[in-house]
């Protein structure tokens, strides 16, 4: 029987910090697709040029039992929206 723990907690962070920024206008889910940034929601691409990425955190996902960094992204075209992944993009020469 598996009781209150640090995995359940680490987890509710993750939802936690999600709710938020969706709270604040992060409403579209990206994914990195070949160096491009694919929104889930309606299929648009953008070039890293395009968009604007700040890591919003950084956590340990129980699901996939591997750490993740939480990405917020801002297009230039005005879309909001978040990326979850195991890369990291600071660095790599975007914005």
């Amino acid at each position: 029987m598996k009781g209150p723990g640090k995995s359940s907690r680490i987890n509710s962070d993750l939802t936690l910090m999600v709710i938020n920024l969706h709270a604040g206008g992060y409403i579209f889910d990206f994914q990195d697709v070949e160096s491009r940034f694919v929104c889930l929601q309606d299929n648009r691409s953008f070039q890293a040029a395009d968009v604007q990425i700040s890591v919003a955190g950084h956590c340990y996902d129980q699901l996939s039992k591997s750490f993740k960094y939480i990405y917020v992204i801002d297009t230039d075209s005005g879309l909001k929206g978040l990326m979850l992944s195991n890369k990291s993009f600071i660095g790599d020469g975007v914005n």
